[in-house]
């Protein structure tokens, strides 16, 4: 595993790993996130196994901003009112997958999205132009990670592993974002975290 500290070089070599069947680990505004190009089957085939996690579980995203959400998700009218007001924040929305060719699940079902309050998360979003894969960087019924350290400690020795690693120091402990999502006109909390 390669890790690099956050600077711009690092960035656009975390995005040009993206853009193949990579996997990378990044900060976000909550713990560390596990990450690839949500719409690359392959990648997405590589979370599952460094994370340990039974396939019937689906993985959350993260988009760079809410126009590049609606490219790859239908909103209705209270969805979107909820995703003007709250993002760029820790809650996630459980939205439909709009057309075909999502790595994650097929067109028409749905999964957790959000804008995260992450510049560099947003970033690697934004300059692939796709929502990316955003679950915990950590192996299935373990701790979240917050630091590099405890990264480290979870894939150590472990067969499969990411890519590379983006050092962003020591993160805040907060809890996992918030997920709701909204069924016949009502908001069910599905997680409860820092938002709502």
């Amino acid at each position: 595993m390669l890790v690099l500290k956050t600077a711009a070089g690092s960035l656009k070599k975390a995005v040009a790993l993206l853009q193949g069947d990579r996997v990378i680990v990044y900060p976000t505004d909550t713990a560390y996130g596990l990450g690839c190009d949500a719409l690359n089957k392959k990648a997405v085939k590589r979370i599952y196994k460094i994370k340990n996690r039974p396939a019937a579980k689906a993985l959350p995203t993260i988009v760079g901003s809410l126009n590049l959400a609606k490219k790859f998700f239908k909103f209705t009218p209270q969805e979107l009112r909820l995703a003007k007001k709250y993002w760029p924040a820790p809650l996630s929305l459980v939205l439909e997958i709009k057309g075909s060719g999502f790595g994650i699940r097929d067109s028409g079902l749905r999964i957790a999205v959000r804008v995260p309050d992450s510049k560099i998360a947003r970033f690697l979003s934004s300059k692939l132009d796709r929502p990316i894969v955003s679950t915990s960087a950590n192996i299935s019924g373990k701790g979240e990670c917050y630091s590099i350290k405890d990264v480290l400690k979870q894939f150590e020795n472990k067969k499969h592993q990411p890519d590379l690693i983006l050092d962003g120091g020591k993160l805040k402990k907060r809890k996992p974002s918030t997920i709701i999502q909204v069924k016949d006109g009502e908001i069910e909390i599905l997680r409860k975290g820092p938002v709502l």
